[in-house]
């Protein structure tokens, strides 16, 4: 339990902290962009559980995990760009949030984050 729990945590630090807005937008359309995110994100993993694991544990969990983290990254970040190019700001005085629908593009990132979840949690039973 304890390994899940900063394992979740690393993954918000390396998935949310640690990407740049600039990153979170480019790397939908730059593959080199996507890389860096993966590679940043296999980083905090490593790191993060190196401090509590062996190396090898560590390393093993993090790049099995980074690839998984790629797949997921590489279609849902491309879905959630398609699926914004069509939002429509309507005008008005509320703040922006309230004159734009995110419904499709919010709910897809929150698929993106379930199977990001779900890889930690397998590669987890994989690799402890």
């Amino acid at each position: 339990m304890f390994a899940l729990i900063v394992i979740f945590i690393l993954h918000f630090i390396g998935d949310f902290i640690f990407q740049p807005y600039w990153m979170k937008i480019k790397k939908s359309r730059q593959s080199s962009i996507m890389l860096l995110h993966i590679l940043l994100y296999t980083s905090v993993l490593t790191v993060g559980l190196s401090i509590f694991y062996s190396n090898a544990i560590a390393i093993s969990y993090a790049v099995l995990n980074g690839a998984i983290h790629f797949l997921v990254d590489y279609a849902s970040s491309r879905v959630i760009s398609s699926s914004s190019r069509e939002l429509i700001v309507r005008e008005g005085p509320e703040p922006l949030y309230e004159r734009v629908d995110m419904h499709v593009p919010i709910l897809f990132l929150g698929v993106d984050q379930l199977l990001h979840h779900v890889s930690l949690i397998v590669t987890w039973y994989l690799i402890f």
